[in-house]
């Protein structure tokens, strides 16, 4: 009899536990899709872009050919603020790290025109369109800027020096564009100018002065100095000295790292030959000594006039453009040593149309809208017509060899 039932209890046990590995593997199938792949075994990759995952709500309006494309993006210190680029509601959204989002408010904002200078100073961010307004992230409004009294229809340009906002004011004329400058610390006064009314003159912020360099699309092969320097103090312009200074050339990485100026890039179209040049060349600007000095080219990026975004980020500049071959290239610029990185690509985005770089606190960010789709961006069959981020970090930023080869992308963020 105990033979008997010690057969049982042990016929009972092995019951159990079969029963207890279906039911294993019944919640394993369940619950876990068909099981874990290799490739969910796979090691997360540290050194990668991870996408961020910005709430339907905020988007939803930016699909298709309403998806943002050339919008402006600067980081206030606490978090980053996006503008422009649609003309869907809602215009602006702020993201604070890690994962908190909110639509700007549209009460108050400038109406948007397409055509927008944003940037961040003391008290907040200012946009600058048609019509110019102040937004506090403290307080979530926004505010008015007294109209510029002057006779331009836009803003072109607009950059700090010191407490004073300076901003290019626009008027297109049957000629070209035609700009005046006006500075303003609680109201606006016109800055005297001369040779810089010609054109549109991209401007930086340096310090207590502006920069001011080249046009937009340059028509200055007889000019002899191709960049001011705007002193706050007289109230004057300085042109900068021209031994070492880049050639003309239009759509350039133009970026200050606080100390200096950078400008490196871009492309050249020469009318009366009908030929087209691309550059790989800068030069960096020390204000204090009115000197360039000229970058090495060994190693940087051939991306001509198609750099779609770059960023000054501590001591480094990134670009990120396309080649001749339209494939999606970044590069990272390094000052204390003059050398050139390739920007890591590894869990990537696409290749997209004119997206921002900002540099945070703790690494860069991607902001984009519809990729690039050929033969058409806005092609229905191209997947992801939306907007879209992704986050690197700043340890992150150089291609590394330290992930292994079958890690997977990390999860959004």
């Amino acid at each position: 009899m105990r033979e008997l039932v010690g057969r049982h209890r042990r016929q009972l046990r092995t019951q159990i536990d079969a029963a207890t590995r279906w039911l294993a593997l019944w919640l394993v199938v369940v619950l876990g899709g068909c099981g874990r792949t290799e490739e969910d075994q796979s090691p997360v990759c540290v050194n990668a872009w991870r996408e961020l995952r910005i709430p339907a709500e905020l988007t939803d309006a930016h699909t298709g050919a309403a998806a943002r494309r050339g919008q402006s993006a600067v980081w206030t210190g606490t978090e980053l603020v996006i503008w422009g680029g649609t003309m869907t509601d809602p215009i602006g959204i702020a993201w604070t790290p890690p994962d908190a989002y909110r639509a700007l408010p549209a009460e108050g904002a400038p109406v948007p025109d397409g055509i927008h200078v944003l940037l961040a100073e003391r008290n907040g961010v200012v946009v600058a369109e048609s019509s110019l307004g102040s937004y506090d992230p403290g307080t979530d409004t926004w505010s008015s800027l007294p109209p510029i009294p002057g006779p331009g229809e836009f803003a072109s340009a607009a950059a700090t020096a010191g407490d004073v906002l300076l901003v290019q004011w626009a008027a297109p004329q049957a000629e070209g564009v035609v700009t005046e400058y006006w500075a303003y610390d609680g109201s606006w006064r016109e800055v005297p100018t001369s040779w810089l009314q010609d054109g549109s003159w991209p401007m930086i912020s340096l310090g207590d002065s502006v920069l001011a360099w080249g046009v937009m699309y340059p028509n200055y092969p007889n000019k002899a100095a191709l960049g001011a320097r705007y002193i706050h103090a007289s109230n004057t312009w300085m042109e900068l000295n021209t031994v070492n200074q880049p050639t003309p050339r239009y759509d350039a990485a133009f970026v200050s790292t606080g100390r200096e100026a950078i400008i490196w890039g871009g492309g050249y179209y020469d009318e009366a030959r009908g030929q087209s040049e691309r550059f790989r060349d800068g030069a960096r600007y020390d204000p204090e000594a009115d000197a360039w000095t000229p970058m090495n080219s060994e190693g940087a990026p051939d991306l001509g006039g198609n750099i779609q975004a770059y960023v000054a980020a501590d001591d480094r500049m990134i670009v990120y453009g396309r080649d001749p071959d339209l494939e999606t290239v970044g590069a990272v610029y390094d000052i204390p040593t003059d050398s050139w990185s390739n920007l890591t690509s590894l869990c990537g985005p696409p290749a997209f149309d004119l997206p921002s770089l900002t540099w945070v606190d703790s690494g860069l960010i991607l902001w984009a809208g519809p990729p690039l789709c050929p033969p058409d961006a806005y092609d229905r069959n191209c997947p992801a017509l939306r907007e879209r981020a992704w986050f690197l970090p700043s340890e992150a930023i150089i291609s590394a060899t330290t992930d292994p080869d079958d890690c997977r992308c990390p999860s959004p963020m």
